[in-house]
């Protein structure tokens, strides 16, 4: 299982999102995939 360790900023304005990564290890691959996920949060 992915556990999602990180804060997700979204700027709506620019359309971009920002990782924090706060734990674990980072998945850049999981976070593209979820990247339209993320934004609807």
């Amino acid at each position: 299982a992915i556990s999602i360790e990180y804060i997700i900023i979204t700027h709506r304005e620019s359309r971009e999102i920002i990782y924090y990564k706060t734990a674990g290890n980072f998945d850049p691959d999981f976070l593209d995939s979820s990247r339209i996920f993320f934004t609807f949060l």
